[in-house]
């Protein structure tokens, strides 16, 4: 390869790169890895504020900032992300731990998806 055509290519990876990361962003892809790399510390939190141990406010969980957070009905747990809602979604969004599965989702209009064991997003419009 000579040196006449490393800037096509330089300049053919720089779109490429920021259509990548777009497509990540809008499909939640970014959101669900920080959900694995999270999962532990997220665990402990909920099952600490279910027993009314974890202090109320906002918090550095994991990777996450939460806010808002709400003991359920049936054991299972919600808050808030702070932060979420920018300019890519005005939608805020936060996370709910129920240990009797989405059908105790009752106190939500509507999960967004399941994150993975008891976990699901919510988000609100």
């Amino acid at each position: 390869m000579s040196k006449r055509h490393r800037p096509v290519f330089t300049a053919a990876l720089t779109p490429l790169i920021a259509l990548v990361t777009l497509a990540a962003a809008l499909s939640g892809a970014c959101t669900w890895v920080a959900f694995k790399l999270s999962e532990a510390a997220l665990n402990d939190y909920a099952h600490a504020l279910a027993a009314g141990t974890a202090a109320e406010g906002r918090h550095r969980v994991g990777l996450f900032t939460v806010t808002s957070p709400q003991r359920l009905t049936g054991g299972g747990v919600s808050f808030a992300i702070a932060g979420s809602g920018s300019f890519l979604s005005l939608e805020r969004y936060g996370m709910a731990y129920l240990p009797k599965g989405s059908d105790d989702g009752g106190d939500f209009d509507e999960l967004d998806r399941h994150l993975g064991g008891d976990w699901y997003l919510w988000m609100t419009g």
